[in-house]
């Protein structure tokens, strides 16, 4: 039995099984096969499966080559032709790369905590961390943690893409005491 430590042998050796194709369906999988080992272009190969009406096919595709509009065109195609698999794939690949899918639910600022709806409406208001830290009575490296969690949580990729908290509501007044508003917790 061979070992499989030349991996350029294998891919070699792999592709030369490959049969010669009888069809455009097949020339397709064949540029498939090529395209899994880094030799041709997933946007094509989605193209050519859109050409042959296949599109559970070109959606794959367009998952593996991984562009932002490529991926919400496959979500679009999964969605509708109801492929859990292939839904799931997409939003994994999504996830990785930090795009926000379309069909996704609008987030829900309930997944965040309390401390954390805070620090997002703050920062709808254009506070610096700094001022953030300052206002809650909290470390800047604190403020910075919560910060980096309130994009993940709401699916937006910085915290620019996050929603304002305060969108539409009178800007709070800055607090003028050093001391925090709510009362320090007391030993029970």
């Amino acid at each position: 039995m061979r070992k499989l430590d030349d991996s350029v042998a294998v891919e070699r050796e792999l592709l030369s099984r490959l049969p010669e194709p009888r069809g455009p369906e097949d020339e397709v999988w064949h540029r498939v096969a090529l395209a899994e080992a880094g030799r041709d272009s997933w946007d094509e190969i989605a193209v050519a499966w859109d050409r042959l009406k296949m599109s559970y096919q070109a959606a794959y595709a367009r998952t593996r080559w991984g562009e932002t509009e490529a991926l919400h065109h496959a979500d679009r195609a999964a969605e509708r032709l109801g492929a859990r698999p292939l839904a799931e794939m997409v939003s994994r690949q999504a996830r990785t790369q930090r795009v926000p899918l379309l069909h996704q639910a609008a987030p829900r600022l309930g997944t965040l905590t309390p401390r954390e709806r805070e620090v997002l409406e703050l920062l709808g208001w254009g506070r610096t961390n700094k001022e953030i830290a300052n206002e809650l009575v909290l470390s800047v490296r604190t403020v910075g943690l919560h910060v980096s969690h309130v994009p993940a949580k709401l699916g937006a990729g910085n915290k620019s893409g996050a929603p304002s908290g305060g969108r539409g509501v009178p800007e709070p007044p800055r607090r003028t005491s050093s001391w925090p508003a709510t009362a320090c917790p007391t030993s029970r």
